[in-house]
């Protein structure tokens, strides 16, 4: 939160676009935490693999509750932040997750929030 706070001023000094894309895996009983621990965990690792794989180094990627993430593009402005997203939700619901014998898909709900500063 600190440096998502740094950002969000030094977007107010320099007038650099801020996007703030929040996404969760989407529940399904396959993925049911309750029932299937190791599955989630892996599905959530896949995740995290894949936006590391997809910001750079001075993009944010935090994580917000249990299974809610968030990464904050710097320098990055809606239309821009909209394609990056697309991307990582069609990749990201091609992975095919491997957890106790079996074989499933996963898919990510994200939502955009872009700065007005």
């Amino acid at each position: 939160y600190e440096r998502v706070y740094r950002e969000l001023e030094r977007a107010k000094a320099t007038g650099v676009h801020l996007t703030l894309c929040i996404l969760r895996i989407d529940r399904y009983a396959s993925l049911n935490p309750e029932e299937h621990l190791n599955r989630m965990n892996i599905a959530t690792e896949q995740l995290i693999n894949l936006l590391n794989s997809n910001i750079r180094e001075f993009d944010i990627l935090g994580q917000i509750d249990d299974d809610v993430f968030a990464v904050m593009l710097v320098g990055v402005g809606l239309e821009k932040a909209q394609l990056w997203a697309e991307k990582i939700r069609t990749e990201y619901a091609m992975t095919i997750i491997e957890a106790e014998g079996k074989r499933f898909n996963a898919t990510i709900s994200m939502g955009l929030a872009n700065s007005n500063i």
